[in-house]
């Protein structure tokens, strides 16, 4: 999703406000974040940020454009159930840890490329970024997606998850799983793009 239809999303659904706190899983380049509209603002946007982001060159770049606003907080890592450092399959936007079964990762089953080159990459488990306080949370994690909602802490007020719902590419290997997750945890559907879905928590 692009970061301004995020933001209109927000303003829509009347969060735009309440959406103070930011996480975002799953950056890639500075000028794919989802809430680069927020940091670009300035402070009086928002109130914290942290953006993880487990390609190296990638995390770097986040540093260059955000390492010195105290605000935000870069994370060089991936998100895994037991935190420790983990093979990659790296693809850039596409990459995805050896934890997703291989022909569930989104850019296997529906991009029909198939990655060989591995990296290994430093983990964290999601619990240890998010401190329970996010209004948003944005995740882009190419078929992990249920280990960061599994380990989620916060309960924010707008969730996104990449599903390539209308994309070319064909719906994510595990939207079951996801639609479940949100039902359980009381979100409704209020937008979808077309590579994200959105969902904002019923009070």
């Amino acid at each position: 999703m692009k970061s301004n239809e995020l933001a209109q999303l927000c303003v829509g659904c009347g969060v735009l406000a309440q959406c103070r706190r930011l996480l975002e899983v799953g950056v890639n380049a500075p000028g794919l974040a989802q809430v680069r509209a927020w940091l670009d603002a300035g402070d009086v946007a928002y109130d914290a940020a942290t953006l993880v982001e487990p390609l190296a060159y990638r995390a770097k770049e986040l540093r260059d454009v955000w390492g010195s606003n105290s605000k935000i907080s870069i994370v060089e890592a991936a998100v895994t159930e037991s935190g420790d450092s983990i093979e990659m399959f790296n693809s850039d936007q596409g990459s995805f840890t050896a934890e997703i079964k291989y022909d569930d990762a989104p850019t296997v089953a529906y991009r029909h490329f198939a990655p060989t080159q591995k990296i290994v990459v430093p983990a964290v488990r999601m619990a240890s970024i998010d401190d329970g306080k996010a209004d948003l949370v944005a995740i882009d994690v190419e078929g992990a997606e249920m280990t960061v909602l599994a380990g989620m802490v916060s309960r924010p007020k707008i969730l996104t998850v990449e599903t390539h719902c209308l994309g070319r590419f064909g719906m994510h290997p595990r939207i079951d799983d996801i639609l479940k997750w949100m039902d359980g945890n009381r979100y409704k559907l209020v937008g979808i793009f077309e590579a994200d879905m959105a969902w904002m928590r019923r009070d």
